[in-house]
């Protein structure tokens, strides 16, 4: 797959130099808050789409999102089926 990158090349220069500076832990702090804002937009569709379940349901369909219903069985044990 492509990359596809709608950024005007002068800008793309800047944002290069910038991140090209950054400490390792300053890079590593932008992608902990990347994944929080993705966790939680996640977490957002999933109250949407079930409004009437528990919030240990909601965080349940994240971690089955992101995680094989193996290894989470495997850890939690068995699971309850979710609609």
């Amino acid at each position: 797959m492509r990359f596809v990158d709608d950024t005007h090349p002068t800008i793309r220069l800047k944002l290069d130099e910038t991140f090209r500076r950054w400490s390792t832990a300053r890079k590593l702090e932008r992608v902990a808050q990347l994944n929080a804002l993705a966790r939680e937009v996640a977490l957002g569709r999933i109250r949407a789409e079930h409004p009437n379940e528990s919030e240990r349901e909601h965080r349940l369909r994240y971690l089955l999102l992101t995680t094989s219903r193996h290894v989470v069985e495997r850890l939690m044990g068995p699971l309850p089926e979710l609609r």
